[in-house]
């Protein structure tokens, strides 16, 4: 072979990049706290929606198995109740000013939710923390005593305010953005002193839409 042979295949080389180039390293897979911390702001913007279901009240004395129609505009709520076969309706209205509960007994006033149900229907639903909950979200005015999250990121357990909170499920909902998983059965469980005074709440969301009205 000539010496313009060896110049030649020097000169390939060089521009050619013979050299060996490192290979690039894989993306580590997202961990689920990873992932959590990408969902929260996407769930905290979630400001508007209507859902509907059923929610069922548990006490160790009895159960009330009800229609829920939820409306929330921002701070404003409309939280609907509805129990089978005519054995009573509640409509429970609220705002940064006060809360107003409607039965067939009457029109009552409160500033606070939990303290309006529990004298007037003998629940006392956390209504401060649905808030959050009811998106997969802590509440955010409150410590947050224990967390789990699955593989997604999102909350499959939450001990918060005296409450245990199971998700059990999530769907895929339309939003303004891009779809979100949004939990669709919810589990609370507050196991108050006396024993008497426990309460079961299951949430079992039929509909979701986020779109404000």
């Amino acid at each position: 072979m000539t010496v313009n042979y060896w110049l030649a295949l020097g000169l390939a080389c060089s521009l050619s990049a013979c050299t060996t180039l490192p290979v690039p390293t894989p993306a580590e897979p997202a961990t689920a706290e990873a992932l959590w911390q990408q969902r929260q702001p996407p769930l905290t913007a979630v400001q508007h929606w209507t859902v509907s279901g059923r929610l069922a009240i548990l006490t160790p004395q009895t159960g009330w198995h009800v229609r829920i129609r939820w409306q929330q505009q921002g701070d404003a709520y409309l939280i609907q109740l509805d129990a089978p076969l005519g054995q009573g309706a509640a409509e429970l209205r609220g705002d940064t000013t006060g809360v107003v509960l409607r039965t067939a007994g009457g029109e009552f006033h409160a500033a606070s939710a939990e303290d309006l149900l529990t004298q007037r229907l003998g629940w006392r639903l956390p209504a401060g923390g649905l808030h959050y909950w009811v998106r997969g979200l802590p509440d955010a005015g409150a410590a947050v005593d224990g967390l789990t999250l699955d593989a997604a990121g999102r909350l499959t357990h939450l001990q918060q305010s005296g409450w245990n909170i199971e998700f059990r499920h999530y769907s895929a909902v339309p939003t303004s953005t891009s779809p979100l998983a949004l939990p669709d059965k919810i589990f609370l469980t507050h196991n108050s002193t006396p024993a008497s005074a426990a309460l079961d709440l299951r949430l079992v969301i039929e509909q979701w839409d986020t779109t404000p009205h």
